[in-house]
């Protein structure tokens, strides 16, 4: 591998944004009442926010940002509502930064400033602690991590990329013109591959998994290291936050978690799913985790609706009650309850009642609206 420093830049503190054993439930939900009016529970109290439905929402760490019903961009957070900018539709809050397009431009949201990033803004992603943009005028790709700009790549005349993805805190890409895949990570450009154009990869937080050119095998980049997972390419993999998993081709469910590589299974199981920090796996009709090294199962059956986040999963057991599970324990949360639907959010339960009341569960309490 070979591995260039882009830029000079001041030391960076590792930032693994995403801890499953410190992660709390924030005590924010968003929703709208019979009368389509917009309200948000938040830590125990509800409070309207709209007389009109708004046209969409996203969920940050401590925010809840939405497009309201003229298309304004606004947000609530700390018992107040702000309007940061008027009619842009098109933005995506994470749990720390939040990002829109307004026309051509692209804006920033960070810690209460609003921050210009590019006037004619072509494909454009924003994670948990850095935003990706291409620029159509300067024909440039640009990131912006710990309050710099910095530029990754430049084409006098073309595109000069191939393909793109980003992770919570990094972008992976690969070159038109070098044709090599490379990783910004923390402050620094890394080249995994070359004769890279038709490689298979996916970028997560701390993570991009890959296709090698040179071998053809399964390779990690893992906060800045490479890992040799497998000689060939697994017949699937799936990744979350600091987690990947995978199904290699003599069927064993591995996960490489941290820096080792769990056998969760000697055989393929019916399905298995990554969201955040936790592999969901369907076996034999029966709901199992992996998380924290271990393989544990929490039903002998799979429950028909289940939602996770934050390293937490809440799902409907055979009587209809909702459980949360967490680090291998579980309490129910409403019980005896006939709803429609329910949404999980970073350790927030919300249920859909009949009528369109709602039930909210946080911190152990249920408040009802």
């Amino acid at each position: 591998m070979n591995r260039m420093r882009s830029r000079s830049l001041l030391p960076l503190v590792a930032l693994s944004l995403w801890t499953s054993t410190t992660a709390t439930a924030q005590g924010l939900a968003a929703f709208t009442d019979y009368m389509d009016r917009f309200h948000v529970f938040d830590k125990g109290t509800f409070t309207q926010l709209e007389n009109l439905p708004p046209r969409s929402v996203q969920m940050g760490d401590r925010s809840v940002f939405y497009s309201s019903n003229n298309s304004d961009l606004k947000m609530y957070a700390n018992g107040k509502t702000v309007t940061l900018d008027r009619s842009a539709a098109e933005f995506k809050a994470t749990d720390h930064l939040m990002a829109y397009k307004l026309a051509t431009s692209l804006k920033l949201y960070d810690h209460g400033e609003v921050i210009p990033l590019c006037y004619n803004t072509g494909n454009w992603a924003v994670d948990d602690s850095i935003v990706g943009w291409y620029d159509e005028a300067q024909r440039t790709i640009n990131v912006r991590y710990e309050g710099e700009n910095i530029q990754l790549e430049d084409a006098l005349a073309n595109n000069p990329l191939h393909s793109w993805k980003t992770g919570d805190n990094l972008v992976a890409w690969v070159t038109n013109i070098e044709n090599k895949l490379k990783v910004f990570y923390h402050g620094d450009i890394y080249e995994l591959t070359p004769q890279a154009n038709e490689v298979p990869y996916e970028a997560a937080l701390d993570m991009v998994v890959y296709q090698d050119s040179q071998d053809n095998g399964f390779h990690a980049f893992l906060r800045g290291e490479i890992i040799d997972l497998e000689p060939i390419m697994p017949k699937s993999f799936k990744m979350g936050k600091g987690v990947m998993a995978y199904v290699d081709m003599s069927g064993s469910l591995k996960v490489l978690s941290g820096t080792k590589v769990y056998t969760a299974y000697t055989y393929e199981p019916q399905e298995y799913y990554v969201v955040d920090s936790l592999v969901i796996i369907k076996d034999r009709d029966r709901l199992k985790a992996f998380a924290n090294g271990q393989l544990q199962e929490l039903e002998n059956y799979w429950p028909e609706q289940w939602k996770a986040s934050w390293g937490t999963l809440a799902y409907v057991d055979v009587n209809r009650a909702v459980k949360v599970w967490r680090q291998g324990k579980s309490e129910v949360a409403i019980q005896r309850e006939t709803f429609q639907d329910f949404t999980f959010d970073r350790g927030t339960l919300l249920l859909n009642m009949p009528n369109k009341k709602v039930k909210v569960w946080w911190n152990g309490q249920v408040y009802a609206h």
